[in-house]
């Protein structure tokens, strides 16, 4: 559960996140949970109109799964929640993540295709990377924290 002064920050980053945009690319936000924090409380705060999209990133995620899911809730213009479960960001993915933070697109080739998956962000979407403390000191791309505008 969230206090009074805990909501009030999220709203606001929230706002932030919304609101700012550099060199006309859409800031990305990154919320680091506090332990045991649940992220479904996290969810009806978010400015979208499209109901948000969480998706779980951990050890076992498949990469493509996970582009896909990306590229389908761009699509549908919804704010994405991508939760490192364990700290963990597949360097494909991290890639996509680094193009759309700087280019408002991704652009990859899903495995057996013979046709680049393209999908450009919508005005109405934005990106969160939800992380605990713990688990964001086992990220190791370097420049992590340079993709992210507001931080809370």
């Amino acid at each position: 559960m969230l206090t009074i002064a805990e909501h009030g920050k999220i709203i606001a980053f929230f706002n932030a996140v919304q609101k700012i945009s550099s060199n006309g690319n859409f800031e990305m936000g990154l919320l680091v949970k506090k332990p045991r924090q649940q992220t479904e409380f996290l969810l009806p705060l978010a400015f979208s109109a499209a109901p948000p999209c969480l998706i779980s990133v951990s050890n076992s995620s498949v990469p493509e799964e996970i582009l896909a899911k990306l590229s389908e809730a761009l699509e549908k213009k919804q704010w994405i929640f991508l939760e490192l479960a364990d700290g963990i960001l597949p360097a494909r993915v991290y890639n996509q993540v680094r193009l759309l933070a700087s280019t408002n697109r991704l652009d990859y080739l899903p495995s057996g295709a013979h046709d680049f998956a393209a999908m450009r962000q919508q005005p109405e979407s934005r990106l969160i990377v939800l992380v605990s403390e713990g688990n964001l000191k086992k990220i190791t791309h370097q420049k992590f924290l340079d993709l992210f505008g507001p931080i809370l």
